[in-house]
């Protein structure tokens, strides 16, 4: 019998505000990230999120857990909403864990837990049926972008690196310093401009701000930076500002949060130029992974299934990270549960009906709403 065999393992609900004990964990963990943290939960909490957590403890020490965001999306109704949880060691036993956890989530009487499993969690697959927890349709909140991604192994050279670019990208990296940008670590004074430029780049893209409004990243920023978890990029030409990149840095992943760029000084390439920065500053700064945090799904299952680089991709986000080199990986998928067996019973049957219905359409207007309040 191994030794951890013989210690007894608890169970613990905590709601605590910070938890500088169950941040270490995931920090530690091979697959770490921050939405799981103690500290994003607290930065929810103004968007009308409870932040709770189901800990597993060995003797004192925490061997895993998850964090769940929960809230009111109307009259009584809750939802709850599992980022990239749970993370376990790797001799915790899954299987008992997850049934702890939809307990807890029945006891709590919400109406379905939305789950986005973490990176590298496809073993955990096969539990998941049998107690109840099915594929999550699209139309079902939250949104998500990250069902696939690219990842870089930073414990290559930075020649190797580059030269696993693509021939156009090691040009236009040429071309962005020939044409005199250049990229500093940005202060709290750069956020405004940074969130203008990324407001300005969803605006050409067509698409929503895909950040929390009000002030949540000043809040995020002062929550994470102090402790080396977040830092900003910028690029400038001529001493003017026009693109930045904030990286997330959890344990030695360092993750692209968000991008914007002006759209000024195209022949620079300053969206280029940041994304190879962030490489580098990610590997100077002694991470072993670097995430581009997010590729269209569908590209990402074609091109790991052989279709070749040069066809038509269906998302040119897609086309200009997969330029950088990396890894294609899907991620292991979105699932969600709905504790009373009655409901549970009738998504199964008649799910996409019920999702096409006027009045659930209502309510999931609702729910996306509130879930990127």
């Amino acid at each position: 019998m191994a030794a951890n065999d013989a210690l007894e393992v608890n169970y613990l609900i905590s709601s605590s505000g910070v938890d500088p004990d169950w941040d270490d964990f995931i920090w530690r963990h091979p697959n770490p990230h921050h939405e799981q943290s103690s500290l994003w939960g607290e930065l929810r909490i103004p968007g009308g999120w409870i932040p709770w957590r189901l800990l597993v403890k060995r003797e004192r020490e925490i061997v895993g857990g998850a964090q769940v965001l929960e809230r009111r999306v109307a009259g009584g109704i809750r939802v709850g909403y599992l980022a990239r949880g749970p993370l376990l060691a790797a001799d915790v036993d899954a299987g008992g864990f997850w049934q702890q956890l939809l307990g807890r989530v029945k006891d709590r009487g919400l109406l379905y837990l939305a789950v986005s499993l973490p990176y590298g969690a496809g073993d955990q697959l096969p539990l998941l049926r049998p107690l109840g927890v099915g594929p999550r349709p699209d139309a079902l909140p939250p949104s998500i972008w990250t069902r696939a991604t690219l990842t870089f192994d930073l414990s290559q050279t930075e020649e190797q690196l580059f030269a696993a670019l693509s021939t156009r990208k090691r040009n236009e990296i040429r071309r962005a310093r020939r044409a005199g940008l250049t990229i500093r670590e940005g202060t709290r004074r750069d956020l405004p401009t940074f969130e203008s430029m990324l407001a300005e780049l969803c605006n050409r893209r067509g698409v929503n701000r895909n950040i929390p409004a009000g002030d949540f990243v000043s809040r995020m920023w002062d929550a994470f930076h102090p402790q080396g978890l977040c830092h900003l990029l910028v690029a400038e030409k001529s001493g003017a500002p026009i693109g930045a990149l904030l990286l997330v840095t959890t344990g030695q992943w360092s993750q692209a949060w968000r991008i914007g760029w002006k759209g000024e000084e195209a022949k620079a390439h300053p969206y280029q130029a940041l994304l190879w920065e962030s490489i580098c500053w990610s590997k100077r700064k002694g991470c072993r992974t670097y995430d581009m945090l997010g590729v269209d799904v569908r590209d990402a299952r074609e091109l790991l299934a052989g279709r070749p680089r040069n066809a038509p991709f269906h998302c040119s986000i897609t086309f200009t990270k997969t330029s950088m080199g990396g890894s294609l990986q899907e991620l292991p998928g979105e699932f969600c549960y709905f504790p009373n067996p009655i409901f549970r019973g009738l998504f199964r049957t008649l799910g996409r009906p019920l999702l096409q219905s006027k009045v659930v359409e209502r309510l999931l207007n609702l729910l996306y709403r509130r879930s990127v309040a």
